[in-house]
């Protein structure tokens, strides 16, 4: 049978098989890990109003309904998997690691905020944040997908962020400390956007998508390294101000698109 777990109730099913016929609504919190089974679902595990605490292995989302209002706390390294994508309003690491396996990517409404130790790798997973990322702690990685930041990113401190093959989509502001080097990754710009850093940063490629880009500062060097491609300023400015720009590939100028600079160096 089915039933429900109040707000200040708890199901700790750690180690353990849960026989579920019908449907559980949890508001409290459910603790799970990888020794935990599930069996005799006709129904769904509704966590949109409740907390998934996860103490290591690998846990399966499958048949689990998660909305802005799902928290994720993990008490240890823990892999999630998913075919679908899903959401949790709130992501509590606590220094540890989220691996997202499968195809399955993850949505943060909520603002994120990663402590030291605290890891998340998205594999070839997306992961989608609403608001700005603050990363001076902790870290991020990715081997696929896409990273999406629509509220913006900096990376400051002792923030570390690794993607490879990937898209890294961003809008407002991008923001590294020092270098940064994604030479076999994308660019992507969901709005206009400020590029600003200490030190060269690399892409394979940008995708302007007919978004501003500017780049912050003196100290800023945009560097596209894949000579394969054409950044095509159509009908759209590129400016570098006193920042500098290379570029591997050509540069297509067209209907009043223009290379705006006050200074540094384009090459």
């Amino acid at each position: 049978q089915g039933g429900t777990v109040g707000a200040t109730g708890r199901l700790d099913v750690s180690d353990s098989e849960l026989k579920l016929g019908a449907d559980l609504d949890i508001t409290g919190t459910l603790a799970a890990n990888g020794g935990s089974q599930w069996s005799g679902w006709d129904g769904t595990l509704d966590l949109s109003a409740g907390t998934l605490e996860a103490s290591g292995g690998s846990l399966s989302l499958a048949q689990f309904i998660t909305g802005a209002g799902s928290t994720l706390k993990l008490s240890d390294n823990t892999e999630i998997t998913s075919n679908t994508d899903y959401t949790f309003g709130t992501l509590d690491l606590a220094g540890y690691e989220l691996i997202m396996g499968d195809s399955g990517g993850l949505t943060l409404p909520n603002e994120l905020t990663l402590t030291a130790g605290s890891e998340i790798e998205t594999r070839t997973s997306d992961l989608t944040l609403s608001s700005e990322l603050l990363l001076s702690a902790g870290s991020i990685t990715s081997t696929g997908g896409t990273l999406s930041f629509a509220g913006g990113l900096a990376v400051s401190g002792e923030g570390y962020m690794s993607v490879l093959d990937s898209t890294l989509s961003v809008s407002q502001n991008l923001d590294f400390i020092s270098s940064a080097s994604f030479e076999s990754s994308v660019l992507d710009l969901q709005g206009a956007t400020t590029l600003t850093s200490n030190g060269p940063v690399s892409f394979k490629k940008a995708n302007l998508n007919n978004k501003v880009l500017t780049l912050g500062s003196a100290g800023t060097h945009l560097k596209l390294t894949d000579s394969n491609e054409t950044l095509s300023l159509n009908n759209l400015a590129l400016e570098t101000g006193a920042g500098s720009l290379t570029l591997s590939g050509q540069l297509s100028l067209s209907n009043n698109g223009q290379l705006n600079s006050t200074g540094g160096t384009i090459t």
